[in-house]
């Protein structure tokens, strides 16, 4: 079950702004098989998860997503 992304993304903009970059600049992409920086992303509250955060990779496009738990 999700809320709606305006929970989420304020959430998101309660953490600090160099927090934020670190999370949005480690992300783990399947298909570069290293640590990339999340495009385009969309941000969900997810009941036992947290926030996640749903995008692409800013090297080859694939769909990644981080999770943010305890938020």
């Amino acid at each position: 079950m999700t809320s709606t992304s305006n929970d989420a993304l304020k959430r998101w903009a309660d953490l600090p702004a160099d927090k934020r970059r670190l999370l949005l600049d480690n992300v783990w992409c399947p298909d570069c098989s290293t640590a990339v920086t999340i495009c385009d992303f969309s941000a969900q509250v997810v009941a036992g998860k947290g926030v996640v955060l749903k995008g692409f990779c800013g090297k080859c496009g694939h769909k990644v997503a981080r999770v943010l738990e305890g938020m």
